[in-house]
């Protein structure tokens, strides 16, 4: 552009009226994209088809009475047609073009959303709702009295979670953590700067067979990064259970001839009561317009905060304490009450817990317990902890990672791999290969770091595994070699695990 004499001018910021043509024009887009969108009840990710759209229909309408014609007119020199106009966002149907297989008495055409016009070829764009793909084509069937039944899925903030409406829940589905669990108190005192410590917004969206949310779930945490020690917490630290004590009880278990079972504890952080003065703003969508400025005191912990954690298990460990249970000297997770001749075990990782007893009595009074004290979940016999699959049968205990193993060769390409006999050659002998090719470390370590949680329930692989591990600061061609060794192996024989046999 300079060197045609071309200058590029700037307007000063926040100033749209040293643009106003424009501005106004982009105004005008927006309100016939915002109505467009809430009419059809779209998502708001569409916004940029609704905005195309405004535009294709506006350069299609009078500009000025006087003048009696449209910009297109104008331009081109002759009067537009709109014959092909449709309503946007209404429903529309499209034949499958053959590409995707389908069976003998499936649908030959799927169910789509109108987006408007393509800006390539006179086409319509078409969103399908199964493939979540947009297509552009011509050959579309139209039902423009049929309005689209989505919901938004984009929630900037918690106002616009006020503005969408309640879901009826399940009946078996309890959603009264906040009312079962006070958090805070109404204070109108000031936020003390060294106590500051803002509110966030968790969101988990359930997304329905067509792409579209069709409930939201959300959860009010603090901002904890804006925390700091010594001043807002002190310990962190929780112990959670070790793999290795887990597999003990299960082998224990196993020996002793009784069932594990397993619980879960819904909203476990908002039970731990916490010692520090911590204050927290006033959420969005929830200011009391009165007292904008007050803040909330919180007398138990909210997820977010870097001492939820060790507050949680401190409120656990003095509930179980209090009801005759000793913990480990050795395993701080491990929980043991012992009544004449039989013996009550409870393990704790956060807010899973797995439980047995000699005496089935005993495993219902403690679920009885725990229930009157906090909101539980009741999950039956322990079938998948820590990804670990568990199968307690009637001679034993067998344990495995067949689910975690075929994942891990999906994630490093090998699931179409050959499969090996053994994990490593009766000829290798791997060094330091200073002489061969590098290779990505990082990915080197992954593997490694997969492998060994692998080997939680894969013993076999334990020596090769550990062999390869020390190749990790500069692993080579061979190195990466044997560890695709391994992935081969662990692909022939994903079923393999661990079984506790029951002492007769």
């Amino acid at each position: 552009c300079e060197e045609h004499g071309i200058n590029h001018n700037f307007s000063a910021p926040r100033t749209p009226q040293q643009n106003g043509v424009v501005e106004r024009k982009n105004r005008s887009l927006e309100e016939l994209a915002r109505t467009m969108l809430n009419e059809t009840k779209l998502p708001k990710y569409f916004w940029a088809d609704a905005i195309n759209t405004a535009c294709h229909v506006l350069n299609k309408v009078l500009i000025r009475p006087i003048l009696k014609k449209t910009p297109y007119e104008i331009y081109n020199g002759r009067k537009p047609n709109i014959s092909y106009f449709r309503v946007f966002g209404c429903k529309c149907f499209m034949l499958n073009n053959g590409k995707e297989q389908i069976g003998k008495f499936d649908a030959k055409d799927d169910e789509e959303i109108f987006l408007g016009y393509s800006t390539n070829s006179k086409a319509y764009r078409i969103y399908n709702k199964r493939t979540l793909i947009v297509k552009e084509s011509v050959h579309v069937v139209f039902g423009e009295t049929n309005k689209q039944e989505t919901k938004q899925t984009e929630i900037e903030d918690l106002t616009d979670l006020l503005d969408q409406p309640l879901l009826e829940t399940e009946p078996n589905e309890k959603p009264k953590e906040s009312e079962s669990n006070e958090t805070t108190e109404d204070t109108s005192e000031q936020l003390p700067k060294e106590s500051k410590t803002s509110r966030d917004l968790s969101m988990e969206n359930i997304i329905g067979n067509i792409g579209i949310i069709i409930r939201n779930k959300a959860r009010l945490v603090a901002k904890g990064y804006n925390q700091e020690e010594g001043i807002d917490y002190d310990e962190t630290f929780a112990p959670v259970a070790r793999i290795e004590a887990i597999r003990l009880l299960l082998a224990y278990s196993s020996i002793m001839n009784f069932k594990l079972y397993q619980m879960d504890v819904k909203s476990a952080f908002l039970n731990g009561l916490i010692q520090e003065e911590v204050y927290v703003e006033q959420p969005p969508g929830f200011v009391d317009f009165k007292y904008p400025n007050h803040v909330y005191k919180l007398k138990k912990a909210l997820y977010g905060l870097k001492q939820a954690p060790r507050s949680w298990y401190d409120r656990l460990n003095k509930f179980l304490i209090e009801n005759d249970y000793v913990r480990g000297k050795v395993d701080n997770t491990l929980f043991v009450k012992k009544f004449k001749n039989d013996t009550m075990y409870v393990q704790i990782y956060v807010d899973d817990i797995v439980f047995g007893s000699t005496n089935v009595s005993l495993c219902k009074e403690f679920a009885k317990t725990m229930q009157g004290e906090f909101e539980m979940s009741m999950m039956g016999e322990l079938t998948f902890f820590l990804g670990l699959q568990i199968k307690q049968m009637s001679d034993g205990i067998f344990i495995s990672q067949s689910k975690y193993c075929n994942e891990l060769l999906k994630k490093f390409g090998m699931e179409g791999c050959k499969e090996a006999a053994t994990p490593i050659s009766n000829t290798c002998n791997l060094d330091l290969d200073e002489k061969g090719i590098a290779v990505d470390n990082s990915k080197y370590r992954g593997i490694i770091g997969s492998l060994l949680y692998l080997t939680a329930s894969r013993p076999d692989i334990m020596f090769v595994v550990c062999l390869c591990a020390r190749f990790q600061a500069n692993p080579k061609e061979s190195h990466m070699k044997s560890v695709k060794r391994i992935l081969k192996y662990l692909k022939g024989t994903t079923n393999v695990g661990l079984r506790y046999p029951k002492v007769v």
